[in-house]
C-alpha cells in the first residue's frame, strides 16, 4: 500500500488535472464566443474519418522524404505512431489535434515518459510538419487559419535554445577526428575552440595581446604578446572579454591554456604569415575568420557521419557543439555551478553584486579554477599523431 504521502501526492495531482480540463473546457467555450474556436479541428473531423485515408502516411509517400538515411525515416514514422496512439486514446483522429491534446501530449511525453524537452520539441517539429502540408495540400480539410501546435513551437514553452540535443561523442571518438586535422591553422581553431569552450566569435576575435604563452622564441617575435592589461599577470592564459565586438559572453573570462592548446597554438604562430594584424587567427586574405569560415573546415572533418537531417532527434556537430562538450565534461568533473558559469562567461548573482569590483572578481575565480582546470581537462593526446 502507498505510504499516507504518496496517496496525498496522487490525490493532489489527480484534482489537478481535473481542474485543468474544466478550465480548458472554459477557454474552449470563450474561445467559441469570440469566433476563435480553441478545438477548431473538431467540426473538421468527420471529413477525416469518412475518407478513411491517413494523411500522415500520405505526407511520408512525398518525395521529400524519399531520399533521407533510413534512420531519419524511422525517426519521423516513429513519431507518427505515437502521436496515432496517443490520439486513439484521447478518442480523436490524429490529424485533428485540440490545443488542449497537443498540450497533454507535451506533459505525457516529459512527465509520464521521461523524455527530454528537446525530444518532445523534435517530435512536436514532425508532427507540425505534417499538419502545415496538410494546409497546403488544398484536398485536405485542415484549416489554413488554425494551428494547434504553434504555441508550443513559437513561445518556447519547450527548450528551444539555445541548448541543442547533440549525438554523444566519446572521447576517443574525438581524439581520432582531431589527430586526422593535418592543416596546423584550423587544427589550432578546433582545439582552441574546444579546449575553452567559446562561441565561433570569440575565438575570432582573440588578438596576440589576449593570449600569453611561455615560449621564449615567440615572445621574442611577438612583443604585444600577453600585453593586455587583464592577462599580462598570468602565464599560459587567455583572456576572452564581454565587450568586444561579436563577443556573447557576459563577463569577461580568463582560462588557462594547457599544453596541448599551447602546443596547437605555437604550431600555428610559428608559421603565421606576418601581416601587420592583431588577430591570433586570420584567413588567407588576411581576414578574421568568419563563423562560416570555421563552421565550413568543420563539416570537412566531422560530417557526413555527424551530420543530421532537419526534425532529426539529433541536430548536426557544427562549432557551437564544443560549447556543449566543455559544459558537459565540467558538469561530470564535479566542479561546482559558479565555476562553470565562470568558465562560460556566464553571469552569476556573485558577479551582480560585485559589479563595482569586476576586475577582482575576475581574478579571483581565474586563480580558483586554474588548478582545476589543468588538472581536469580532457586530453587529445595530439603527441599521439
Amino acid at each position: 500500500r502507498a505510504p499516507p504521502s504518496e496517496i496525498h501526492k496522487t490525490r493532489i495531482m489527480t484534482d489537478h488535472d481535473n481542474r485543468l480540463d474544466e478550465l480548458e473546457d472554459g477557454l474552449s467555450a470563450f474561445g467559441e464566443a469570440s469566433g476563435n474556436p480553441k478545438d477548431r479541428l473538431a467540426e473538421v473531423e468527420p471529413k477525416f474519418l469518412e475518407a478513411g485515408v491517413d494523411p500522415f502516411e500520405l505526407y511520408m509517400l512525398e518525395d521529400r522524404h524519399q531520399n533521407i538515411t533510413e534512420a531519419t525515416h524511422n525517426q519521423w514514422t516513429r513519431t507518427f505512431e505515437q502521436w496515432r496512439d496517443f490520439m486513439e486514446a484521447q478518442e480523436r483522429h490524429p490529424a485533428c489535434p485540440s490545443r488542449v491534446h497537443v498540450s497533454k501530449f507535451v506533459k505525457y511525453q516529459t512527465e509520464t515518459l521521461g523524455n527530454t524537452e528537446g525530444d518532445v520539441k523534435a517530435k512536436l517539429f514532425r508532427v507540425n510538419a505534417a499538419y502545415e502540408w496538410m494546409q497546403a495540400d488544398g484536398q485536405i480539410p485542415a484549416p489554413t487559419d488554425f494551428n494547434p501546435y504553434k504555441k508550443w513551437l513559437k513561445k518556447g514553452v519547450l527548450s528551444t535554445d539555445s541548448e541543442r540535443t547533440y549525438e554523444r561523442i566519446s572521447l576517443d571518438e574525438l581524439r581520432e577526428i582531431v589527430r586526422g586535422i593535418t592543416n596546423i591553422r584550423e587544427r589550432a581553431l578546433t582545439v582552441t575552440q574546444l579546449k575553452l569552450g567559446c562561441r565561433s566569435s570569440e575565438l575570432a576575435n582573440i588578438d596576440i595581446s589576449d593570449i600569453s604563452i611561455k615560449h621564449d622564441e615567440l615572445r621574442e617575435h611577438y612583443t604585444e604578446m600577453g600585453t593586455h592589461p587583464k592577462i599580462e599577470q598570468y602565464e599560459n592564459a587567455v583572456f576572452i572579454p564581454s565587450g568586444r565586438d561579436g563577443n556573447k559572453r557576459e563577463v569577461d573570462t580568463i582560462l588557462p591554456l594547457d599544453e596541448e592548446t599551447r602546443q596547437a597554438i605555437v604550431d600555428w604562430l610559428l608559421i603565421r604569415p606576418d601581416n601587420g594584424k592583431d588577430a591570433v587567427f586570420f584567413t588567407a586574405k588576411g581576414k578574421r575568420p568568419s563563423h562560416n569560415d570555421i563552421a565550413h573546415f568543420w563539416k570537412q572533418y566531422w560530417w557526413p557521419e555527424y551530420k543530421h537531417d532537419v526534425g532529426d532527434y539529433y541536430d548536426s556537430v557544427t562549432p557551437h557543439w564544443c560549447r556543449h562538450h566543455f559544459t558537459t565534461w565540467w558538469s561530470n568533473q564535479g566542479i561546482t555551478r559558479l565555476q562553470r558559469k565562470y568558465m562560460r562567461g556566464d553571469r552569476t548573482d556573485e558577479y551582480n553584486r560585485r559589479r563595482s569590483a569586476m576586475d577582482n572578481y575576475m581574478h579571483e575565480y581565474y586563480e580558483n579554477i586554474e588548478p582545476v582546470y589543468r588538472e581536469g581537462i580532457f586530453q587529445l593526446r595530439l603527441d599521439k599523431v
